[in-house]
């Protein structure tokens, strides 16, 4: 009647799925929605429901809807729920397992994050084994995934790691499977490109020329945070990567997304949202392939004392994650690969978050960083910066002076400055230098 982790609701849910069959009265659709979470809409829950006593097999697209109904911010344990229902009904989506590991492994469960993860893995030997060609770039990215995961959970495994067995999963992909070409046994995010220059941390800056600007920023970054916390604003949140978290408290304040700014955070970040606007390589706009674009992120992160953000990696290594130091205390481990750094006063640090990497805070007070994702610049193609974002931004500057966040002299100064970016063409990027070692 289900897997034996379900909750009593669930356990419900199936016994009524069973003895009312394929024609549910109204009676039992409501028995069903009363015993629900109530996490999601009625409407949402009753077509849930009704696909469960019709079957999959007349509605392949069940495990999607089902899956969209159980969001990363629930409560770990109604999602696991959730997910575990999702499975029932549909136990061959890749999706669905992926994040059936990855919730058990949040959980603390590892040896089932693994037991998922390992069937993943074996099937995507057997489909190559068969000559069947995965085409699909999703399916290809959760392969790809569950085979990274499985290596960063054997390597790293709380109480048993076995890093000879994470080398051998490691190796076997990328010789055997033509989408695998990790260069690096800590590099294993979904979307790799090798041709890309590869190292943990980015010390050499030649390439990334926006850097010491944003270094030069720092002091106006770090008024307005604290002009901002001492008016008592606590509006930090997390939007995504809840499942990071392992313990402690870690959130965001977002100024910069999908393409645009966020006008209500720059109006008390006024100075801050001017700065990064001059980062082309995290504003700037550029197209990779045929129907996606690179957009970067722009996020002011506080993390509180006792923090720890699991061992992960980021999805594709064509960017680079740049931090710069607003309120940083002593007691920051920050890990990338085998070599862990604390931050320096003045200094970013920028590395690749392909590789693998976790943060713990052992100190005693918040630590705030500016953080922001960068393309990489080994991809060599143009950046542009519609001349609207500078607009927007002198807009919102307005908005700052009538709340008497910003001077009508900054301002200024802040739209002499737009006058002369280069906008709307090509912004030259450095010479690609093929596998040249940092």
């Amino acid at each position: 009647l289900g897997a034996t982790m379900m909750a009593s609701w669930h356990a419900f849910y199936l016994l009524l799925a069973v003895n009312v069959a394929s024609n549910p009265s109204n009676d039992a659709l409501e028995a069903l929605k009363q015993r629900s979470t109530g996490f999601i809409e009625p409407e949402a829950e009753e077509w849930l429901i009704s696909k469960r006593f019709r079957g999959k097999d007349i509605y392949p697209d069940v495990g999607h809807k089902c899956r969209s109904s159980a969001p990363k911010h629930w409560p770990r344990p109604q999602r696991l729920e959730r997910l575990e229902l999702c499975y029932e009904l549909d136990s061959r989506s890749l999706d669905i397992r992926l994040d059936l590991a990855v919730q058990h492994a949040d959980m603390g469960d590892f040896d089932t994050a693994e037991r998922f993860l390992e069937g993943l893995v074996d099937e995507a030997y057997r489909r190559h084994e068969q000559d069947k060609a995965i085409k699909s770039e999703h399916a290809i990215g959760q392969y790809s995934g569950a085979i990274g995961g499985l290596a960063m959970l054997k390597r790293n495994h709380p109480t048993h790691p076995n890093r000879e067995e994470a080398a051998q999963i490691f190796f076997k992909a990328n010789n055997t499977l033509d989408y695998i070409n990790w260069a690096d046994t800590m590099t294993v995010c979904p979307d790799y490109d090798p041709s890309l220059r590869s190292t943990p941390w980015w010390d050499d800056r030649s390439d990334l020329p926006f850097i010491p600007e944003l270094e030069a920023g720092l002091g106006d970054m770090r008024e307005e945070l604290r002009r901002y916390l001492h008016n008592g604003k606590t509006e930090f949140n997390l939007e995504s990567d809840f499942g990071l978290i392992a313990s402690g408290e870690w959130t965001e304040y977002i100024l910069w997304q999908d393409g645009k700014y966020n006008a209500e955070h720059c109006t008390y970040f006024p100075k801050t949202c001017s700065h990064i606007s001059k980062a082309l390589l995290v504003t700037g706009w550029l197209r990779y392939s045929e129907n996606y674009e690179l957009g970067g992120q722009v996020t002011i992160l506080k993390m509180s004392p006792g923090t720890h953000l699991r061992v992960h990696t980021g999805g594709t290594n064509r960017r680079l994650t740049v931090q710069l130091p607003l309120v940083v205390p002593d007691g920051i481990k920050f890990r990338v690969a085998n070599e862990t750094r604390g931050y320096a006063l003045d200094s970013a640090l920028v590395f690749d978050d392909c590789y693998e990497h976790e943060v713990r805070h052992l100190g005693s007070t918040d630590r705030y960083v500016l953080y922001m994702t960068a393309r990489h610049p080994d991809l060599g193609l143009d950046l542009h910066r519609p001349t609207k974002y500078n607009q927007e931004l002198l807009e919102i500057a307005q908005q700052a002076v009538e709340r008497g966040l910003l001077k009508e002299s900054e301002k200024r100064d802040m739209e002499e400055s737009f006058a002369h970016m280069e906008l709307d063409g090509a912004i030259p990027l450095p010479e690609r230098h093929e596998h040249d070692e940092l």
